[in-house]
This record gives C-alpha cells, sequence and structure tokens, in this order.
C-alpha cells in the first residue's frame, strides 16, 4: 500500500477495467483487523492506493497501481 487519496481525486472513468476483491484471512483477529481497516477507509471516505504485482504473472507483466475502494456488505 503506498497511501490514500480522498474517493473524490479518483475519476470514476477509472474504474472501468477489471475487478479483484481483497478478503480478510481465516481467523477472528485478521477479520477484525480487516473490518476495521475496511470502516476507517468508509467514515474518512478515502481510496487506499497500491501497488498490484500478480504472483502467477509471466515474464513481461508490469506491476500496477491499483485503488483499494472499501465496502460493507448490508447487515443481515
Amino acid at each position: 500500500m503506498l497511501g490514500f487519496v480522498h474517493k473524490d481525486k479518483i475519476p470514476r472513468e477509472c474504474f472501468l477495467g477489471e475487478v479483484d476483491i481483497v478478503v480478510p484471512q481465516e481467523g477472528d483477529i485478521g477479520k477484525r483487523l480487516f473490518s476495521a481497516f475496511i470502516q476507517s477507509m468508509i467514515s474518512l471516505k478515502k481510496y487506499a492506493v497500491a501497488r498490484y504485482v500478480p504472483r502467477n504473472s509471466k515474464n513481461g507483466v508490469n506491476p500496477q497501481m491499483v485503488a483499494l475502494i472499501p465496502y460493507h456488505s448490508p447487515e443481515r
């Protein structure tokens, strides 16, 4: 992760591409930490900016700059 940016600073047309998701590790502590991270980004109206390099990439695949957009599903 490189930093955070206010959600209004990234134009919506930048989101026309592949979509991947990030999920917490199994276990109570990982889920709590991940939930706190998501809730803080939502309350501050921030997106995280990160450098993404696929693990199973072939030669010639370049790192990408990505925005991590928080989402919290409605309570059931």
